[in-house]
């Protein structure tokens, strides 16, 4: 009887023991805070990834989303020629989604975007969501191709990234021969698709924004490599290292500011198309 206690004292005390040790391993598991871009401009409705390559983005991220951890934070900001910021960050996954909801239906090249590609505008829109903002951050980039407008010179997010330790992940996705891309428009909106040789993607320039920031770099050129990968794979292991030859240049503090007021009153005005 004295050693059935004694073992089950034991056997208690150890149980306690691992107890202990799992809430102090989730209780020590440090925010991490990302920053989703998605390119919504008229390249990616191109119907060569399916639905079409915006929604297949779309629903990638639903399924990152819908498995995200206790301790990830999500902002999301889609862009064309110039972006917004249609998700705050936040752990809600119900605000997540109704986010993507959203810029699946209602977010457009055509309304309230405006044509055209402006990789500057979005990734200073991504850094906003994230300003000030205590534990891991990180921005996860998605676009089919290359940057078409300069809002900003891209020095100044580049910069402004490795500055505050915020990697910048850039996925890409593009068919390699060819797209099936939209070629023109109707009275009433309607795209007309054709099969033409898809826009080359120069991998070298696409590579710069994540490199000098310390991000990842992919290219998929099939839906189904696309669908294969694991996106929480980058998310889960994005730990900021700045390249050796990297030597960050700040932006005059009162630039950024200028910009991102301007980029604040912009996405206050996003409420009164869609309150």
């Amino acid at each position: 009887m004295k050693y059935s206690l004694l073992l089950l004292s034991a056997v208690l005390l150890l149980s306690c023991r691992k107890t202990e040790n799992k809430l102090v391993q989730k209780e020590e598991l440090p925010s991490q805070n990302i920053a989703l871009v998605i390119d919504k401009s008229l390249s990616m409705y191109s119907i060569d990834f399916k639905p079409n390559r915006s929604e297949a983005v779309l629903n990638v991220l639903k399924n990152v989303i819908s498995s995200k951890k206790d301790n990830q934070a999500f902002s999301i900001v889609v862009f064309a020629g110039d972006s917004y910021l249609i998700c705050p960050l936040t752990k809600n996954k119900q605000e997540l989604l109704t986010a993507i909801d959203k810029a699946t239906k209602q977010i457009t090249y055509l309304r309230p975007l405006k044509l055209g590609t402006s990789f500057s505008h979005a990734l200073m829109n991504a850094l906003y969501s994230l300003k000030g903002r205590k534990g891991q951050n990180s921005i996860l980039f998605f676009s089919d191709g290359n940057t078409t407008i300069d809002s900003y010179p891209i020095n100044i997010p580049i910069n402004e990234a490795v500055s505050n330790h915020i990697p910048i992940n850039s996925i890409v996705i593009t068919p390699k021969d060819f797209a099936v891309s939209p070629v023109r428009l109707d009275l009433n909106n309607n795209l007309g698709f054709e099969k033409i040789k898809a826009i080359h993607v120069d991998t070298i320039k696409a590579k710069q924004i994540p490199f000098k920031t310390g991000g990842i770099f992919k290219i998929f050129y099939t839906q189904k490599d696309f669908d294969q990968f694991d996106l929480k794979k980058i998310i889960d292991n994005t730990n900021y290292q700045l390249p050796a030859n990297e030597n960050p240049v700040k932006t005059d503090p009162k630039d950024i500011i200028n910009i991102y007021l301007e980029i604040e009153k912009r996405n206050d005005s996003i409420t009164k198309l869609y309150p």
